[in-house]
């Protein structure tokens, strides 16, 4: 891979090879901006912001495994969509708690 044979920090790194660790670092950042949006209408649905999620999550593994420093520069964008990922997992949860709860209540 490009990425172990020509790391970011390298001294002889070409110019193409640094545009090309740009690209790949905006399109990551780019794609968990994307997650983390505003959670307003019209929110991508949620098979989007998977595929988008596991796309991200697929990139930064192959990327990791040539250098493990590497995921660093995006921990906080990671953090914001565990936590929009926690923060819908709950509102789920309560949701079904609800309706769970009213369904014996209408039947009697």
């Amino acid at each position: 891979m490009v990425f172990e044979a020509f790391p970011v920090d390298g001294l002889s790194t070409h110019q193409d090879v640094k545009v090309l660790h740009q690209k790949v670092d905006d399109l990551i950042q780019k794609q968990l901006s994307a997650v983390t949006a505003s959670q307003t209408p019209p929110a991508p649905e949620f098979r989007v912001v998977n595929v988008m999620i596991s796309f991200t999550l697929n990139i930064l593994k192959t990327l990791v495994e040539g250098s493990k420093l590497y995921i660093d520069r995006f921990m906080m964008p990671l953090v914001r969509v565990v936590q929009r990922l926690s923060r819908e997992m709950t509102a789920t949860s309560a949701q079904v708690t609800r309706q769970v709860g009213v369904l014996p209540k209408a039947l009697i």
